[in-house]
């Protein structure tokens, strides 16, 4: 039996709820995730700002009165999404963000911190329902659970 990746696993939540499409920008944090979820038949809609990918969510969720996923990767892809939950947020329209975060192992010390990152959780929970950060890779189930219920 192969190893199944915390991706694969966020998919399958994802597909078993009745997403059908993820909208944000791909980079290389999210290759097990984007491929893992294409298997699934969930499609990729790539715009050209994580803002419009919160917009996309929202309004997708609003019309088809399904959940809205957006995709931000670590750092700036974060910052720039946040603009774009607020409003979704204020709208009341159900949207769920996924971030990628680097491995607390590596760290640019001389940066105070991880490199490009900040507490996004911490950031993203002043504006959202729930806002939890993946500890470790056996917690996604019960995580996606929480989330899927806010």
């Amino acid at each position: 039996m192969g190893k199944v990746s915390g991706g694969a696993v966020v998919a399958r939540y994802l597909k078993n709820e009745g997403v059908e499409k993820l909208f944000g920008i791909i980079d290389g944090t999210y290759f097990g995730f984007y491929s893992s979820a294409v298997a699934d038949g969930i499609e990729l809609v790539s715009p050209r700002h994580e803002t419009s990918a919160a917009h996309m969510a929202g309004s997708y969720a609003r019309f088809s009165g399904r959940l809205g996923v957006c995709m931000a990767s670590n750092g700036p892809g974060v910052a720039n999404i946040l603009p774009g939950l607020v409003v979704e947020q204020a709208e009341g329209n159900r949207v769920l963000v996924i971030t990628s975060a680097r491995r607390t192992g590596i760290m640019y010390p001389d940066r105070g911190g991880t490199y490009q990152c900040f507490d996004q959780s911490g950031v993203i929970s002043q504006i959202a329902k729930h806002s939890e950060a993946v500890p470790s890779f056996d917690r996604i189930p019960e995580i996606m659970k929480r989330a899927l219920r806010q």
